[in-house]
């Protein structure tokens, strides 16, 4: 298989990871899904999907990812409360 420039300038997986675990640190939230896909324009697109644990530090932690340098958060979190316990679903851009 060949690789393209686009794909070599990306962050690499774990680039994401720690991005993710040090916005997401102290407890605010459980992470329980990353998923990455292609998107059209040679992107990728990031689905990150967890239980909101401290819904305040969960609102700071959002706003500090949406500064990252490594990936773009595309619009607000999808949020939904079942049985008392608050998940969510972002969607960003790599």
């Amino acid at each position: 298989s060949r690789l393209s420039a686009s794909a070599l300038s990306r962050p690499p997986l774990l680039d994401i990871i720690k991005e993710l675990s040090e916005k997401f640190a102290g407890g605010k939230v459980v992470l329980t899904d990353i998923r990455i896909r292609d998107a059209r324009g040679g992107s990728q697109a990031l689905t990150v999907s967890g239980e909101i644990q401290d819904a305040p530090g969960f609102d700071a932690a959002l706003a500090k990812l949406k500064e990252s340098t490594v990936l773009k958060v595309e619009d607000d979190p999808v949020l939904s409360t079942r049985e008392g316990r608050t998940t969510f679903s972002l969607q960003a851009t790599i």
